[in-house]
């Protein structure tokens, strides 16, 4: 799961490893809460891992955002990564979120071991449930009536939802890295939605906004850098030229 590309002590090392414990802890507690009654030690011990899991990953931030996108699964925008040791425990903890029609799981400060025992109990309920109808909306009306007000779900975004919003911060000049983090989609499916849409870099490049185009053009290597601002000369002269005739 953790990424050996990524340096210990960057974020996306951190939230790697710390989002894998979060993750493992949850599937942890859900089959010990399956297994076994909340008062038994096996079930208390995977609240008590869980809850450390999370005040872990809380103290980097004032949330914890875990969200599935399509077949993987990001923690505070971290892709986590699939391997032997974990891919029976991220499956089936993707599958069972999955089946309540939850796309993300955000755990904000202060989350109680309370909260984390109704939020796993609601989810074997929900994904057990003969009826597939309003699974969502049902996991959401339980823990209000639970009182579960740190933990927070959110439907999945649909695909063509998520390519609008990709298009619209991308062309609002946002870096295509911190797009693809934010959205939890991989950087690879973010350029192809552009290259088939028509609105990578090169093709909307600085057209739509020379002022905001010197931002993005300080990211661009050297020599497409001077590429780019021969373009926009070359702009210009045709510009001062029109308006002459």
């Amino acid at each position: 799961m953790i990424d050996q590309a990524a340096a210990p002590g960057t974020d996306d090392g951190f939230f790697r490893q710390a989002g894998r414990s979060l993750l493992l802890a949850m599937y942890a507690a859900l089959r010990s809460l399956k297994l076994y009654p909340v008062e038994n030690a096996t079930a208390q011990k995977s609240l008590d891992d869980l809850q450390t899991a999370a005040v872990q990953l809380l103290g980097r931030g004032t949330e914890v955002e875990v969200r599935l996108s399509g077949e993987f699964i990001f923690v505070n925008g971290t892709r986590l990564r699939l391997e032997l040791d974990n891919f029976a425990s991220f499956s089936h903890l993707h599958t069972v979120l999955k089946t309540c029609e939850i796309g993300v799981l955000l755990v904000h400060q202060g989350v109680e071991r309370r909260e984390w025992q109704i939020f796993l109990g609601v989810l074997l309920a929900v994904s057990v449930r003969a009826d597939s109808t309003e699974r969502y909306a049902e996991v959401r009306d339980r823990l209000d009536r639970g009182g579960v007000t740190r933990i927070l779900v959110e439907p999945p975004l649909e695909t063509e939802e998520l390519k609008a919003e990709a298009e619209r911060r991308v062309r609002a000049g946002e870096c295509r890295a911190d797009v693809a983090r934010s959205l939890g989609i991989p950087v690879s499916t973010l350029r192809d939605w552009a290259l088939k849409g028509g609105w990578r870099r090169k093709d909307i490049g600085f057209v739509i906004d020379p002022e905001r185009g010197e931002a993005a053009l300080a990211q661009l290597p050297e020599k497409e850098r001077t590429a780019w601002r021969r373009f926009w000369a070359d702009v210009e002269d045709l510009r001062r030229a029109q308006g002459a005739r």
